[in-house]
């Protein structure tokens, strides 16, 4: 009985195995060609990337350019305004005052203070 229940045992076991690769489709992964493709993606979208940026900051760098005749107008009328400010006599009132506080208080003090200075 015992032989008997091991060779259907081995019987069952063969015939699920046939089925299973005769009927289904074995996954294949491909690890050189695919990943190979994602790699060629990824670089040609930073490389658009990189071709956008440049042409941006070059447009940018145009844009920005500024006229030497223009600058030196701008420089000019810049130091006139300085030395016009310098030859004007200061006033006296240019100092900030600066408030001193007492270096000892007593309680009597701490009532007659604003509530901004406790």
């Amino acid at each position: 009985m015992i032989l008997f229940s091991t060779v259907i045992i081995f019987l069952i076991h063969h015939i699920i195995l046939y089925l299973k690769n005769s009927l289904t489709v074995p996954k294949v992964k491909d690890m050189v060609n695919i990943p190979a493709k994602q790699y060629e993606e990824m670089y040609n979208v930073i490389q658009h990337k990189r071709e956008a940026e440049l042409s941006n900051q070059t447009q940018i760098n145009e844009e920005l350019e500024p006229d030497p005749a223009s600058m030196k107008n701008e420089l000019k009328n810049y130091l006139k305004k300085q030395m016009s400010s310098q030859s004007q006599p200061l006033e006296s009132n240019t100092q900030p005052q600066i408030q001193e506080h007492p270096t000892s208080f007593s309680f009597s003090d701490i009532n007659s203070l604003p509530v901004s200075s406790i």
